[in-house]
């Protein structure tokens, strides 16, 4: 059975949660970024080859770890 990319990303956001609640009890020094979490595209599971890029992104993403966004903000962004 094929799953939907709603269904993917509901599966990745359990993945998510879980290293969410891990690093949020740690302190972090002021400018680490937040992490880029992973978002399926409805395209994506239409694609006859499926590519993933993984990147690093710079100081700062998303104002910092410190503001400890919930995991459906950093899917989306």
């Amino acid at each position: 059975m094929k799953m939907t990319a709603a269904e993917k990303n509901l599966a990745l956001a359990k993945v998510y949660q879980e290293y969410i609640d891990e690093i949020s009890l740690k302190s972090w020094d002021q400018g680490i970024s937040s992490p880029l979490l992973m978002n399926v595209p409805a395209e994506y599971c239409q694609m006859k080859r499926k590519i993933l890029f993984v990147g690093q992104e710079t100081h700062t993403w998303m104002e910092g770890i410190e503001e400890k966004h919930d995991v459906a903000t950093l899917q989306q962004a």
